[in-house]
């Protein structure tokens, strides 16, 4: 049997989660939700801000007792998606590290890049490819109590709701869906084409959005993601959020586009 923590967090709010693989299944064995993490504006000396993230990693890291998978905010990665020549691991991990270099705030060395494969055909394949700053995972890891040899995958929480709305056949087939996802404080804009990701990109804190904003972004997307992954007809919005003010905006934007809109308050 093989054990693994997920840690997710939105820089304010923990949370987690322990799974077991068997030769059988998957499970969920425990799950919760840490504390809020110490803020230094909270504490007036340096000396106090460091107990209390001492303590805070000190309880994070006696409930991991195994490796840890970390869940990062969309705000904090960049996203490529991209029709890639089918290959092996090597040449694909190349690719994925050229495409990164053009949009990297910094040098791809200081950039931690993922790559999952969403369809491999025998020529091409879409690869979707993540990058986040090295620096973000190390300052986690520390606030955690985690040592980074014990983190065996980081990955985008995003990911995980656009896939549990596969799980409950939220997406159309042959047709590109527009969906709106609040990540902790954030709000997180995604396109799929038959339920894949075609591109992921943030679109800043919630509180922040407003409907002109939102449709301003999703159309920018619409005509980037039809220059990279060709045309496709407009099927849904799906909204996957507790929020409704971003309800609200989803069911402006659907009418602006007149597209079908969908709710998923949990995902």
């Amino acid at each position: 049997m093989d054990n693994c923590t997920a840690i997710v967090s939105d820089g304010k709010i923990m949370e987690w989660a322990r799974v077991e693989r068997t030769r059988e299944s998957i499970a969920m064995t425990a799950s919760g939700k840490f504390k809020t993490i110490p803020n230094i504006s909270d504490f007036p000396e340096e000396e106090d801000f460091a107990k209390a993230v001492s303590e805070y990693s000190k309880d994070v890291s006696s409930r991991v007792s195994e490796s840890v998978t970390l869940g990062i905010p969309s705000s904090d990665i960049i996203f490529r998606i991209a029709n890639l020549p089918t290959a092996d691991e090597d040449e694909i991990k190349a690719m994925i590290n050229n495409l990164m270099e053009k949009d990297a705030p910094l040098p791809i060395e200081e950039m931690t890049v993922s790559y999952e494969v969403l369809r491999r055909e025998e020529e091409r394949s879409l690869v979707l490819s993540a990058a986040t700053p090295s620096a973000r995972i190390d300052s986690m890891s520390a606030l955690i109590g985690i040592q980074p040899s014990r983190i065996d995958r980081v990955g985008a929480t995003v990911l995980g709701t656009l896939y549990a709305l596969a799980d409950k056949s939220a997406f159309s087939m042959n047709m590109r869906d527009i969906v709106l996802v609040e990540e902790g404080s954030d709000l997180t804009l995604a396109l799929a084409d038959s339920g894949l990701p075609v591109m992921i990109r943030s679109c800043g804190a919630a509180k922040a959005a407003s409907q002109q904003s939102v449709l301003n972004a999703v159309r920018i997307a619409l005509i980037q993601v039809q220059m990279e992954h060709g045309t496709a007809g407009l099927s849904k919005v799906i909204c996957a959020t507790t929020s409704n003010d971003i309800k609200n905006i989803g069911l402006s934007l659907a009418d602006s586009l007149n597209a079908e809109f969908t709710l998923h308050t949990t995902a």
